[in-house]
C-alpha cells in the first residue's frame, strides 16, 4: 500500500515534468539562435545606421567608392590596351569588383530585414528565459532536456504498465505463500529422510576416530519459511556414553569439534564446494589407529580441496604434500614465530623428532622415512 501511494505521487511528479518540457517544445540549438535574434532586435537601430552608411558610402551616393573605383579600372583597360602585361594584374582587381557587388546586395537584403520590432524582441526574450528555467532543472542544453523527457516518459510508462490494485497483490501473495510452504514441506520431507543416512555415516566416521561412544543427531526445529525452507537446523552431539546429545557448538571441546568437522567434510567430500578447509590440532588426544584413520580422511579430503592441518603426529604430517616447521623463538628480547617449509631432508628430521623427541635416533630416522614412503 505504501509503494502504491508512493507510485501515484511519482507519476504526479513525472507527468507535470514531462508537460512542463514537452508543452515548450525545445529544438536542438536554438537556444544559441534565439540568443542571436535577440542581441540583433536589441540594436537594430545602431546596425540599420552602420549597414546604411556602408551602402551610401559604397554604391548608394552620387560619388560613391564603387564608381570610383569602377572609373579607375576603365582607365586601367585602356591602358592595357597599350600593354597586355596589365590585364594580369586587372584580372584579380576586376573579380574583387565583382565579390563586392554582390556583397552589397547581400548587405542591402540584410538591410532591409534590420528593423525594430518590440513585439518579436519580447517574444525571443520570453522564450530565452523559458530555455534557462528548464535548463535549471532538468538540462544543460537543448539535447539534456530531450534525453530528459525520453527517460521520464519511459518511467511513466513502466510505472502505468505496473498498476496493480490492493485486491490483485493480496491474491498474488497468497497464491505465492502456497507455493513456497509446498516447496518447504518438500524441502523438510527431503531432509528428514537423508538425516537418518547422514547421521549413521557421521557416526562410523566418529568411530574411526576414537569417538566411540559419540553421537551425533540433526534436529529440524520449524520456523517462518524463506530461501532456506522453513527448518532452523541444529547439530547435536555427545561425545560420551549415557549423556544426552545437546548442541555442538555449545557443549564440545575444540578437538571434539574438529573431529566432528572432519567426519563431516569426510561425509560431504565432493559436495561441499568449499575451496580450503582448515582442521587445528584435530589429532589432540589420538595416536595409533585413530590416528591413521584422521591421515586417512585427510588426505582423501585433499583430493577435492586445498587442505591446511595444524598437527603433532607424524602419521598426519607425513600425508602432506608441503610441510611448514613452525617454531616461536627470542628475537631481540621478543618471541617471534619462525615459520619454514622442509625439504626432503628436513622433512625427514622434523618427522623423526616428532616420533623420538630432540634426540633423533637412527631407528626414528628410518620409521621417518617409512611413513613418507607410505604416502
Amino acid at each position: 500500500r505504501q509503494g502504491q501511494r508512493e507510485r501515484e505521487h511519482r507519476i504526479d511528479l513525472l507527468t507535470f515534468q514531462s508537460n512542463e518540457i514537452r508543452s515548450f517544445e525545445p529544438i536542438i540549438c536554438e537556444f544559441a539562435e534565439l540568443q542571436s535574434i535577440e542581441a540583433r532586435l536589441r540594436h537594430s537601430d545602431q546596425i540599420s545606421r552602420a549597414v546604411n552608411q556602408a551602402l551610401d558610402s559604397i554604391v548608394d551616393q552620387e560619388l560613391n567608392a564603387l564608381d570610383v573605383v569602377n572609373s579607375a579600372i576603365s582607365g586601367l583597360e585602356d591602358a592595357a590596351k597599350l600593354d597586355t602585361g596589365l590585364d594580369a594584374i586587372l584580372e584579380p582587381i576586376r573579380n574583387q569588383i565583382f565579390g563586392l557587388q554582390e556583397s552589397m546586395r547581400d548587405l542591402r537584403v540584410y538591410g532591409e530585414s534590420v528593423e525594430a520590432d518590440p513585439q518579436r524582441h519580447e517574444d525571443t526574450l520570453e522564450r530565452i528565459e523559458g530555455y534557462r528555467k528548464l535548463f535549471r532543472k532538468y538540462g544543460d542544453d537543448e539535447s539534456g532536456l530531450l534525453s530528459e523527457l525520453e527517460g521520464m516518459e519511459q518511467e511513466l510508462a513502466e510505472l502505468v504498465d505496473n498498476d496493480a490494485d490492493e485486491g490483485e497483490l493480496s491474491r498474488q501473495e497468497e497464491e505465492f505463500a502456497q507455493q513456497l510452504q509446498a516447496k518447504c514441506d518438500e524441502l523438510t520431507k527431503l531432509r528428514r529422510e537423508h538425516s537418518v543416512e547422514f547421521c549413521r555415516q557421521i557416526a562410523s566416521r566418529l568411530e574411526g576416530l576414537a569417538m566411540e561412544r559419540a553421537k551425533f543427531e540433526i534436529a529440524l526445529v520449524p520456523k517462518l519459511p524463506d530461501h532456506d525452507g522453513a527448518d532452523s537446523i541444529e547439530f547435536l552431539f555427545s561425545a560420551n556414553a549415557g549423556e544426552p546429545v545437546k548442541p555442538l557448538a555449545k557443549i564440545a571441546s575444540g578437538g571434539e569439534i574438529s573431529r566432528v568437522m572432519l567426519a563431516i567434510k569426510s561425509v560431504l567430500a565432493n559436495n561441499a564446494g568449499v575451496p580450503t578447509l582448515i582442521f587445528d590440532e584435530v589429532d589432540v588426544g589420538l595416536g595409533g589407529r585413530a590416528a591413521a584413520m584422521v591421515a586417512k580422511l585427510l588426505d582423501e579430503l585433499a583430493t577435492f580441496s586445498q587442505v591446511l592441518v595444524i598437527s603433532h603426529l607424524p602419521q598426519i604430517a607425513s600425508r602432506a604434500t608441503t610441510h611448514y616447521s613452525i617454531r616461536k623463538e627470542a628475537v631481540g628480547g621478543r618471541m617471534m614465530t619462525q615459520i619454514q617449509a622442509l625439504d626432503s631432508n628436513s622433512r625427514v628430521e622434523e618427522l623423526a623428532r616428532m616420533i623420538a623427541g630432540e634426540t633423533i635416533t637412527d631407528a626414528a630416522a628410518a620409521h621417518a622415512r617409512e611413513l613418507l614412503n607410505w604416502r
